[in-house]
Formats: structure tokens, C-alpha cells, sequence
């Protein structure tokens, strides 16, 4: 094995190990967005200079590969974390889809301004992949609605009108983060079901 690819397969194991860090799908994505965004300084994002070094040269070159390999796992690893993730509600699921698909677009497009046809073509599949992911389950999952009441009114009672399932009065609860689940506020948000 080369020293390049040693270097390739360590950063893929660091992703999926930061991946595997977290428990729960939704952090491993907000850890593994940040890695996903990891970019050059801007001093370093001007491009190469002409009239540098060979020395400058190889540096710049090698701080740019070496930057879009630690994006380019992270986003292969993002991709697993994403097919673990359960949305609560198809508006939870678009928002996390809105936050996502950017990152993709963005190191596609510099695959595209590289010249780097195979990472394009990986890059485009696993965004396709990630896009068709999320809104197939979101189409199966209850919208997010507005709930005015006059008065408060317990989280039992709401549950029960709502949904007619006492049980989820405790998940109604939480949702809306009350100080007390006896005391519902008039205004807030819920799972239409």
C-alpha cells in the first residue's frame, strides 16, 4: 500500500469512527457536518500562484487534495448517518435536507472544477442516494401544525383531543418543552398525527 493510500484509508477510518462515537444518528450528522464543511484558509483558497516555488506549489497541492479527501469521507460517512436517522415528522426531514444537500452540491462542484470525474460521479450518485433516502421516508411521515388554544390546557387532554391517545401526552409535552405538562402553552407546535 502507498503512503497516499494509507493516508486515504486512515481519514476514512477517522470519519466512520467519529461517526461511531455517537450514539444517535442526529449527532453523528451535526459531528460530521462540521468535518464536511473542513476547508482551506483563505489565504490558501486563492488558488495556486504562478510565481511560487515548486516547494509552494507541491504544498498548495497537497493542503487542497488532502482538504477535499477529509471533506469527501466525512460526507461517505455522513451519507451512513443519514440512513440511520429517523425523522419525527416529513418537516424535520426536509430541514435536515435543506442543511445536507448544500454540502454535496458544493464538493461536486469542486470535483467538476478539478477535472476529477470519478469523484463527480461518486459524489453525484451519493447525493442522489442521500436526496431519494430522506424523501421517500418524509412522504410516510406526519406534518409539523400550528395549535392555537384559548385557554391552557393539560397535555392529557390535548393528547386526547388531538390524537385520540392519551399515551402521547408525555410526547406532546416534551415536543413543546413546557414547564409543566398540566399548564400547556395556547400557542405551539405539533405532529398533525
Amino acid at each position: 500500500m502507498s503512503v497516499i493510500e494509507d493516508i486515504a484509508a486512515s481519514v476514512q477510518d477517522l470519519t466512520e469512527t467519529l461517526r461511531l462515537a455517537a450514539a444517535d444518528p442526529a449527532d453523528q450528522i451535526r459531528l460530521l457536518i462540521n468535518l464536511a464543511q473542513y476547508g482551506l484558509t483563505a489565504n490558501q483558497t486563492q488558488g495556486p500562484i504562478v510565481s511560487a516555488s515548486p516547494t509552494a506549489k507541491a504544498k498548495h497541492t497537497a493542503i487542497t487534495a488532502t482538504s477535499a479527501l477529509c471533506r469527501r469521507a466525512a460526507l461517505a460517512s455522513l451519507a451512513t448517518a443519514v440512513s440511520l436517522y429517523t425523522p419525527v415528522s416529513s418537516s424535520e426531514a426536509q430541514d435536515m435536507l435543506h442543511r445536507l444537500l448544500p454540502l454535496y452540491d458544493r464538493e461536486i462542484q469542486i470535483a467538476g472544477d478539478l477535472g476529477d470525474d470519478t469523484a463527480y460521479s461518486a459524489l453525484r450518485d451519493l447525493r442522489t442516494a442521500v436526496s431519494n433516502d430522506l424523501q421517500s421516508r418524509a412522504i410516510n411521515l406526519p406534518e409539523v401544525i400550528a395549535i392555537t388554544r384559548a385557554a391552557p390546557l393539560p397535555s392529557l387532554v390535548i393528547a386526547y383531543s388531538l390524537y385520540e391517545d392519551a399515551d402521547r401526552a408525555e410526547e406532546l409535552a416534551q415536543r413543546v418543552d413546557t414547564p409543566h405538562p398540566l399548564m400547556m402553552p395556547t400557542t405551539f407546535s405539533a405532529l398533525s398525527s
